[in-house]
């Protein structure tokens, strides 16, 4: 097999639900769903351009080979690769990442499709499908209050930093709803992919050509993380029980893990979009104080100033590591 029959990229926020739902698609056998591993349009797009050159598309396949082989354990053959590519009369970064992505995961197997976990590409889902031969995408949102809750609890960045997560969720939220009507795109609320049902994910095999399965796809246990260990969730789970599920948390721990003034901050960038997407905004504290602190911070005072003179939000993980 050259290439696949579907691609599918699974994309929204950290701790958005994006590892819960790559899991349960990816439970079908003819679907082969990865987390991490290529993410071609984060560590591959517009980095070898022109990318249709043959000495630069040699140069992000190794690039590709030696990441996922020294960040996961494992890698594909890029001589292989190469040689599929040379086929082409014109190479691009979707095929590039079709065929790694056939290489590594549909060898051999019942599966013909992929589906990859790659997180913060959703301003990549119009190219995604312009350059994919049948490419599809599910771009998951969540309330930004629980995003900043989570993120504020989990993180390694300090006080502010963590802030700059209200901005990525605005971001996202903002370009879900571009692609709303888009009849290859799947737009999911993190709090209804809690309480998807078989039918609910059926449509999403459906969208990308698979038939219905009907074996229990609910089931953690059988699920496995980016390194090929025991999946443990972490949005949806608390540290007495790490592999079990705490949905209840997930939705409302922002309510005691944010201080009025975070709530208030939120809601001020993100209150229109959160309404359109259902989340009922609270009115609960002033922003003043916060906003002091974003503005003495340089990195988290040009966020604000983008967003006021510019109406936008970031695509970026707090600390954005290139190639890493």
């Amino acid at each position: 097999m050259i290439s696949s029959l579907s691609q599918t990229i699974v994309t929204g926020l950290y701790r958005s639900g994006t590892e819960y739902i790559i899991n349960l698609i990816g439970s079908h056998p003819e679907l082969s769903a990865t987390m991490y591993h290529i993410n071609a349009l984060r560590f591959i797009k517009d980095r070898f351009d022109p990318i249709h050159k043959r000495v630069n598309y040699i140069k992000a396949v190794h690039f590709l080979s030696d990441r996922s082989e020294r960040r996961y354990g494992i890698t594909f053959d890029p001589d292989k690769v190469v040689e599929k590519l040379d086929l082409y009369d014109k190479v691009n970064t979707c095929l590039l990442y079709d065929i790694v992505m056939t290489n590594m995961h549909l060898s051999g197997g019942s599966a013909h499709h992929w589906a990859e976990k790659c997180q913060l590409v959703w301003r990549e889902i119009p190219y995604f499908l312009r350059d994919s031969s049948n490419g599809y995408a599910v771009h998951i949102v969540r309330d930004p209050r629980s995003v900043l809750a989570s993120f504020k609890k989990f993180t390694n960045s300090e006080y502010p930093l963590y802030l700059s997560s209200i901005f990525n969720s605005f971001d996202s939220m903002s370009h879900a709803l571009k692609q709303k009507d888009n009849d290859r795109v799947v737009i999911l609320k993190f709090e209804d992919v809690l309480n998807l049902k078989l039918e609910e994910v059926s449509k999403i095999w459906s969208m990308i050509g698979l038939s219905q399965k009907d074996e229990n796809i609910f089931n953690p246990d059988l699920w496995l993380d980016a390194y090929g260990n025991k999946w443990m969730s972490n949005s949806l789970s608390s540290p007495l029980e790490p592999y079990k599920f705490n949905k209840k948390n997930a939705i409302n721990e922002w309510h005691t893990g944010l201080t009025p003034s975070e709530i208030a901050f939120t809601e001020e960038i993100c209150g229109e979009l959160m309404e359109l997407f259902g989340y009922e905004v609270s009115g609960v504290g002033s922003s003043g104080k916060i906003r002091n602190v974003i503005y003495s911070n340089h990195w988290l005072s040009g966020l604000m100033n983008q967003y006021v003179e510019m109406g936008e939000g970031i695509q970026s993980f707090p600390s954005n590591p290139n190639i890493v």
